[in-house]
């Protein structure tokens, strides 16, 4: 069997269990999805995260898509998304199209307490050797740059410090032009001294310089072979193999990824279904309450 005929029977048997029967409306829409899934060639891929969540629902951890895979019947069909798109009349084409050759982009999120056991499922079941972390490229902010640059150029720690201070989230380019707009800046008179002027003009010089590689937040490449063959990998200083492109060039040379994301709300979702079986003797189902 195929792995586009497999999908195509899992499809059309979900279907039939969320519906009762599949009608002509489903029926097309099913075809629909499923024909532009096989012209992509993806249906591999759609078994994979199909496979996951299945293993992670088995073991009462919560697991489930976001984003625009959620505009997918097939998605639904396959109890990866528990949003009905046909009662939200949800377009597939914002997911998935036939001229936009793009791989989908399927987003699990996970109870945060159980994401690493998913992880580790995906690393016994598909090998090791096939699966890696996404890389991502860290690059130069405003603080590292100040940082870096005044090591280099042998600045007073002191006044490294107090040029950190207040620009958390400002690009290296950014933060002189905020010294008159920030109030946290306008304090300090550090950026305007003359002494420091060549000192900041070269923090500003770097800003978007790649810095390091790290681990992207929930990326992962499954291969269907070792993925050593087709990306550079390296060892991340936390003991995982991650890629040395980042996803952006990954998405470049086709290679398919999943995120899988640690989400805490799916953490006290399960608390407080656990809490009020324990305390009120009502078992919730959350997925069966009406939504409006």
């Amino acid at each position: 069997e195929t792995g586009y005929s497999y999908l195509s029977r899992l499809a059309f048997m979900g279907a039939l269990r969320k519906y009762g029967s599949v009608t002509t409306k489903i029926r097309n829409r099913l075809e629909q999805e499923l024909s532009t899934i096989r012209k992509l060639g993806f249906s591999s891929y759609f078994l994979v995260v199909w496979d996951i969540v299945k293993w992670a629902k088995t073991r009462n951890i919560r697991c489930q898509a976001r984003g625009s895979a959620v505009d997918s019947l097939v998605v639904y069909a396959l109890d990866i998304s528990n949003v009905d798109p046909i009662e939200y009349n949800l377009l597939f084409e914002r997911f998935m199209h036939p001229l936009r050759h793009e791989p989908p982009d399927i987003d699990l999120d996970v109870d945060r307490r159980h994401r690493n056991e998913v992880r580790d499922y995906v690393y016994q079941k598909y090998g090791a050797e096939n699966v890696a972390c996404v890389g991502t490229i860290n690059t130069y902010m405003a603080r590292g740059a100040i940082r870096d640059v005044g090591k280099a150029l042998q600045i007073p720690q002191e006044v490294i410090e107090q040029a950190c201070h207040g620009i958390h989230y400002l690009s290296a380019s950014q933060f002189l032009e905020c010294v008159d707009k920030l109030p946290e800046l306008k304090e300090s008179t550090i950026y305007k001294k003359p002494e420091f002027a060549e000192f900041f003009n070269l923090c500003a010089a770097i800003d978007g310089v790649p810095k390091h590689l790290s681990v992207h937040l929930g990326g992962l490449l499954i291969g269907n072979g070792r993925l050593s063959d087709l990306v550079p990998l390296e060892w991340s200083s936390g003991g995982d193999v991650i890629s040395q492109y980042d996803k952006d060039d990954i998405e470049r040379l086709g290679i398919v990824k999943l995120d899988l994301l640690s989400l805490p709300t799916l953490t006290v979702m399960e608390d407080t279904l656990t809490n009020i079986k324990q305390n009120r003797g009502i078992d919730i189902e959350i997925d069966k309450i009406p939504r409006d």
